[in-house]
């Protein structure tokens, strides 16, 4: 099938679907060598829905579509069906079938022939990422300015030593500045 045609045959499905309806777009590719057939299928969330609901209602078109090609075309060996997504304009692959007609027959379980993207709940917007918080940093106490201040001194000189203001307590004998400053603990 060119693809004018299999463009014209997704406009024509799209405008008989109408606007309201639940599935967007549809296309199918037939491999006559092998005699499998590959479907796409777009299916627009609702209001309210839950993603598994909207998994659910994948799983419903998947097997319907299934069903619908082997009844009616006793050719087709093997089906692919992939639904996607559609939510708020954001398309994302929800489910992979692929299954043969003697497998079906035996074994007609979606879920055994099927792949789920289990990320596109995510991308879609229905489950927001766990975020773990930032780890909450300790900051550094703060200290009056006027202790923050230290006078300029020329590179060749040695600092002298801090010396307490009249008022303020001595340091014990043993202990450092830092452990007496009040902005220490």
């Amino acid at each position: 099938m060119n693809y004018q045609k299999l463009l014209s045959a997704v406009a024509i499905l799209m405008i008989s679907l109408g606007a309201n309806s639940q599935v967007t777009a549809q296309t199918e590719q037939i491999d006559l060598a092998n005699l499998s057939r590959q479907i796409d299928v777009t299916l627009k969330t609702q209001d309210n829905q839950t993603f598994n609901e909207l998994i659910q209602q994948a799983e419903i078109q998947a097997i319907s579509l299934i069903e619908q090609e082997f009844a009616n075309n006793s050719s087709i060996t093997e089906i692919a069906v992939t639904i996607l997504g559609d939510r708020q304009g954001q398309q994302v692959p929800l489910l992979f079938s692929r299954v043969s007609r003697i497998d079906w027959q035996q074994q007609p379980i979606i879920k055994q022939w099927t792949r789920y993207f289990p990320t596109s709940a995510v991308l879609l917007g229905f489950n927001q990422p766990q975020r773990t918080p930032a780890p909450q940093t300790q900051s550094a106490p703060i200290t009056p300015i006027n202790q923050r201040i230290t006078p300029a001194t020329p590179s060749n000189s040695i600092p002298a030593a801090p010396t307490a203001p009249n008022n303020a307590p001595s340091t014990p004998s043993g202990a450092s500045l830092e452990e007496t400053d009040p902005g220490y603990r």
